[in-house]
């Protein structure tokens, strides 16, 4: 006797429909779960044209009353956890790494209302460098760190806060 597939997509918020379509496509598929949140990482492309998700599709066919939204989390911090719950999903989501466990002891959030501007084809926001190169610098002045990890999604803001940064770091 054949055997029927089941699969259960992780982090599905970010396929497309071409992946989809290749799954539905197994003869003996059983069953489907899509897995993730139309609300965090959209289908990543080298495009710049707005994709609309498999799951997002899928979602508006779905009645609310057939969806489920896990409410408690274990891998954030609190105080990143209540931020997102309140910005993304109405007060909802639940949980968060306890304050002073190691994870929540390095996290620090800082806001701004910054603009960001072009750079050619990128983009870079002088506020947010600003905010930036004042967390390296107060990292820094601890001297509890070995290395810093800047990470930012423009190659135009990770080269000006690279230069942002080290222009007070020469002065000392």
């Amino acid at each position: 006797p054949e055997r029927s597939v089941v699969v259960i997509a992780d982090e599905a918020g970010q396929l497309v429909d071409a992946w989809l379509l290749i799954v539905l496509s197994l003869g003996r598929l059983r069953h489907i779960a899509l897995v993730g949140d139309t609300r965090q990482l959209p289908p990543f492309t080298k495009t710049d044209v707005d994709l609309c998700g498999s799951l997002e599709r899928l979602q508006r066919m779905v009645p609310p009353s057939a969806r489920v939204l896990l409410e408690q989390q274990y891998r954030l911090p609190e105080a990143l956890c209540d931020v997102i719950s309140q910005r993304f999903y109405d007060g909802k989501l639940k949980g968060g790494v306890p304050a002073g466990t190691p994870l929540a002891q390095h996290l620090t959030l800082a806001r701004h209302t910054g603009r960001a501007e072009r750079d050619g084809t990128s983009r870079y926001n002088p506020e947010e460098m600003d905010k930036v190169a004042q967390a390296v610098a107060s990292a820094c002045a601890t001297g509890a760190y070995q290395s810093i990890a800047v990470i930012c999604p423009y190659a135009a803001q990770l080269r000006l806060s690279l230069i942002h940064i080290s222009e007070p770091t020469r002065r000392r």
